[in-house]
């Protein structure tokens, strides 16, 4: 009967529970807040990975003469698209054309099918961000002719930033693929954007055009990381020291009555395994919620695959700072 009562007494730290639930909310909102910030600033830059990740070509080249695989044209001249036929603002797009007889593969994430000449295919940010469906209508001035085409909206494509990575980084909202329109092609300048495996050797002689301004995607990957590396550690130490202050408090809302219960002679393993429920509990409550309204957030300003893997990166790392605090804060509970 003595030892019943010394367990339950041994579960009760006396906590404040009102106090104790405010503390991890307010811990919990500057998290969501940390993951908020971090989800908006890094948006286009995981985007823009997740396309990346998703292909499967070695490198994009610029050429002179198309290929019948993966190709696309690029115009000099400035082809733009708006919402409506009077519309002042244009869409802030890349834009590419489909070739004739071009095979378009599964080497690029976003590939569209064939399209006709008035027909294009957008990439889901321009979709969201303008609430265009399939069957909506883009306008364009032509121009070699000048007159205003109306365009059908035929496919969405998974989301992508830009065509290629820039080295100034200066993302677009998304990209618009074009139906062949041989009127382009005749008369405005252009390249050919190729997205290819062969080697660049077979390519030139195959095609008797050497490929130019070569873009390997493995390094276009590392240039996004490395770009992204500064956020995301700043975001995963705030994390861990906002998990840390989490567990400062509520140690700190408990540590007279544990000290109590010491000189009381009650046991010491009682006592820290009543502490590591109570800290790491409440600790994984805030991870929980933390969790929930990230993923939340996640699902509106796009749920890519690299952005999940990376939550769950800071999440781990949060719950191992709640197991390292927790231990070093029991044991200076012991010594003091």
């Amino acid at each position: 009967m003595g030892e019943f009562i010394l367990k339950k007494a041994g579960l009760n730290l006396h906590i404040d529970r009102k106090r104790t639930l405010l503390v991890i909310v307010f811990f919990s909102v500057i998290s969501i807040l940390l993951s908020v910030i971090t989800s908006v600033s890094t948006n286009k830059d995981f985007i823009q990975l997740n396309s990346l990740m998703h292909s499967d070509y070695e490198y994009t080249a610029i050429m002179q003469k198309p290929i019948d695989q993966d190709n696309y044209y690029q115009f000099n001249a400035g082809v733009y698209f708006a919402v409506s036929p009077h519309a002042e603002k244009r869409l802030n797009v890349e834009i590419l054309m489909q070739a004739i007889e071009v095979e378009y593969t599964d080497l690029v994430y976003w590939n569209a099918e064939e399209l006709g000449t008035y027909d294009v295919a957008i990439s889901q940010s321009i979709a969201d961000d303008n609430g265009l469906e399939i069957g909506d209508k883009l306008y364009s001035k032509h121009i070699v002719d000048g007159t205003v085409y109306e365009y059908s909206v035929v496919e969405i494509l998974p989301d992508v930033a830009n065509v290629r990575v820039s080295e100034e980084k200066n993302y677009s909202a998304g990209i618009i693929i074009m139906g062949f329109d041989k009127q382009y092609v005749d008369n405005i300048t252009h390249h050919s954007l190729v997205f290819t495996r062969e080697p660049v050797d077979v390519l030139a002689s195959q095609y008797s055009d050497m490929p130019e301004s070569i873009r390997y995607r493995t390094d276009e990957i590392l240039a996004i990381s490395k770009e992204l590396l500064p956020y995301l550690i700043l975001f995963v130490v705030l994390s861990a020291l906002n998990m840390a202050g989490l567990v400062f408090f509520i140690t700190k809302e408990i540590t007279t009555n544990y000290r109590r219960l010491i000189m009381l002679g009650f046991e010491k393993k009682m006592l820290n395994e009543s502490y590591k429920r109570l800290v790491i509990g409440k600790g994984i409550l805030a991870l929980i919620i933390t969790i929930s309204t990230s993923v939340v957030v996640s699902s509106i300003v796009g749920f890519e695959p690299t952005r999940i893997v990376f939550l769950m990166i800071v999440m781990f790392m949060e719950f191992i700072t709640l197991l390292w605090m927790s231990a070093i804060l029991n044991r200076r509970l012991w010594r003091a």
